[in-house]
């Protein structure tokens, strides 16, 4: 039975191909950018879910309550360390120093660098970041000790193995490479390209503080969780644990606060210190999905139209079904497995455009992803049902509306969609007209707020502006003559 349905479905799309092609062609399109906008809310969803003891990191954060309030995404240097001997709820404890664009040197060849952080030798321990070379558990214990990320071990070194090869920092460190990273870590709100053990740190010069001021705010500390430890049962410890370090003062003016590993990606936005750390806009995520709600709902409303319109011309079979003694549940089901089949027609062809298109998609959008066709797997179960649901639901009146033609006017040649079919049309136009309307006002909307920030007058030329990293603390003696020098040279 559901073979010849299939074959009465073919000889439908062969009668009338220019409707097919229209149907198909339409919501595959639809689809193409509703299956785009869902892989990228699941890779922002997937945002630092990757490691294995996700479910166990927290970030600690600092909330300073002196003339102002302030809530800061880092802790001073000894507090992480501390933490990790003095709760028996905290198994490890690791820290994360950002640090500005850093000069390197390889083989007399000058680099700048940025990404570059400091990370305790706990830090592979905490997060899952695999290495295609070098030991995990070791890689970060020495002091001048580097991992690199591919793309960052090839810049340096081309394609010769990087394991245990001498970089300069700023002329004078000299850096061992111990591990390069299996992959560039993407879906994670840390951003690095090479991670320095955190013994490597020196203090900045003329910082008037050490790696032992509790009141130096300025590092990200991630806490592991032992398995069944209540963070809510650990956060009432912090104020004892503050009044014993920095001082019972302090109590009243300073507030630790713990954030799930997962929530950091989307929820930081009110935080200070992190503006070296990826962050997400959830709502961005949310209007994306409704936009790709949105476009489905015009298609179907489209696929519905033309189905309707199509239902007159499709008489001629109705009758001779109906003579034949076919019932009306049967007809039902034939015309909403033919609404199904279009639809799994346009999945198909969706899945071919994407493949074909998506990297200038991506780039078009300035969309920072990549799409592997792994990533069309867990996708699969909700692709499969939005094909069903999206072909039942667009096929299911239409489906209805054939269904129900009475055989005697059928005999008579006399098949109207009715009052009522043409309201249901007038009222799919409308509702097309609306949607798309809003969205080409949204899109225009945007566009004309990102012209204004991109190319408002700052009030100078930037073109002319230039920053210069001073690197060491002679170069401070020379500021006023280099000064005079690009001065000259500019005139």
């Amino acid at each position: 039975m559901i073979g010849h349905y299939i074959k009465i479905a073919f000889r439908s799309i062969q009668r009338d191909k220019i409707s097919a092609f229209i149907n198909i062609f339409g919501l595959a399109t639809a689809l193409t950018s509703v299956v785009l906008i869902l892989l990228f809310v699941q890779y922002e969803l997937g945002y630092d879910r990757g490691h294995s003891k996700a479910d166990r990191i927290y970030r600690l954060n600092f909330e300073s309550k002196n003339q102002q309030t302030r809530l800061l995404a880092t802790v001073s240097p000894p507090m992480g360390p501390a933490m990790a001997r003095t709760f028996p709820e905290v198994e490890k404890a690791t820290r994360v120093r950002y640090t500005d664009e850093v000069i390197l040197t390889y083989e007399e060849q000058h680099y700048y660098q940025k990404g570059f952080i400091y990370a305790d030798s706990t830090f592979l321990d905490v997060f899952d970041f695999p290495l295609q070379a070098g030991d995990a558990q070791s890689a970060l214990q020495e002091p001048n000790s580097i991992i690199l990320t591919p793309e960052a071990a090839e810049r340096y070194f081309g394609k010769v193995n990087p394991i245990g090869k001498i970089v300069l920092l700023d002329d004078e460190i000299p850096l061992k490479v111990t591990g390069v990273f299996a992959e560039t870590p993407t879906q994670t709100h840390l951003k690095f390209d090479i991670v320095a053990s955190f013994s490597t740190f020196r203090v900045p010069y003329g910082y008037p503080v050490t790696l032992e001021s509790w009141t130096w705010i300025s590092f990200q500390t991630y806490l592991l969780l032992k398995e069944g430890a209540s963070i809510a049962q650990l956060e009432t410890k912090f104020p004892k644990f503050i009044s014993d370090n920095m001082g019972p003062d302090r109590v009243k003016t300073s507030v630790l606060h713990t954030q799930p590993l997962k929530d950091i990606y989307f929820h930081s936005g009110h935080l200070m210190n992190t503006d070296a750390n990826r962050q997400g806009n959830f709502a961005y995520v949310k209007g994306l999905s409704l936009v790709a709600f949105l476009i489905l709902l015009v298609a179907a409303f489209n696929f519905m139209n033309i189905t309707i319109a199509r239902s007159v011309n499709r008489g001629r079979e109705v009758r001779v079904r109906k003579v034949l003694g076919a019932m009306p549940i049967a007809l039902f089901r034939q015309f909403l497995g033919e609404a199904v089949l279009l639809a799994t027609f346009s999945l198909a062809l969706a899945m071919v455009l994407l493949a074909l298109g998506k990297d200038y998609l991506l780039q078009w959008l300035a969309w920072d992803m990549r799409i592997e066709m792994t990533d069309f797997v867990p996708l699969i179960p909700v692709l499969i049902g939005l094909a069903i649901v999206a072909g039942g639901l667009t096929g299911l009146y239409p489906a209805f509306l054939l269904s129900r033609f009475k055989p005697t006017r059928v005999l008579k040649g006399e098949i109207k969609t009715g009052y009522s079919g043409i309201v249901i049309r007038k009222a799919l136009v409308v509702a097309q007209f609306v949607i798309m309307t809003g969205l080409a006002v949204g899109s225009l909307a945007v566009k004309q707020q990102m012209d204004f920030i991109q190319n408002r007058d700052l009030g100078f030329d930037k073109e002319q502006v230039i920053a210069l990293q001073l690197q060491t603390p002679d170069f401070l003696n020379y500021y006023e003559r280099g000064k005079k020098f690009l001065n000259k040279t500019r005139m």
